[in-house]
């Protein structure tokens, strides 16, 4: 923590008697990026290159990165653990065209076959145009392709 940050912060008062109306809910954010193979897995590292170093899997050091497993499978874990949003972020983006990412497409449509809570999804959805054809999509016709593909809210 920053020194001073909050040394001139005090605790709010509150009527601990007083009932709250705010609900309190848990959503579960996953990592998802492309590994060197192309399938998308949830990753989980600390001051990480999405790039693996080694080999697949743990990486020693700075840069570590920890596959977690498939999107899907992680999802309905955590929905049949309780979780009450799911929220995948693609932390690799989108290298080439956003309306052609069928791997995330997929996911989300796997997803919303049995996972009943929202499913936001997040990364790269801005508005590009395609380098061959010269077309241009708005951000908004890139998150409707995502709504379509079973996504209840996305994240920019």
């Amino acid at each position: 923590m920053e020194t001073g940050t909050l040394d001139k912060t005090r605790s709010l008062d509150a009527d601990i008697k007083t009932e709250t109306k705010l609900t309190k809910r848990v959503v579960v954010a996953l990592d998802v990026r492309s590994n060197d193979h192309g399938d998308l897995v949830v990753t989980k590292g600390d001051q990480y290159d999405v790039r693996e170093n080694h080999k697949e899997g743990v990486v020693e050091g700075r840069g570590g990165v920890r596959n977690l497993g498939k999107p899907v499978s992680l999802a309905r874990r955590y929905y049949q653990e309780g979780a009450d949003e799911i929220a995948f972020l693609n932390i690799t983006s989108f290298r080439q065209g956003v309306i052609e990412d069928m791997p995330m497409l997929q996911v989300l449509e796997e997803a919303s076959k049995n996972i009943f809570v929202p499913l936001t999804v997040g990364g790269g959805i801005r508005s590009y145009t395609e380098p061959i054809s010269g077309r241009t999509w708005s951000a908004l016709e890139v998150a409707s392709r995502y709504f379509r593909a079973g996504a209840d809210k996305v994240c920019l």
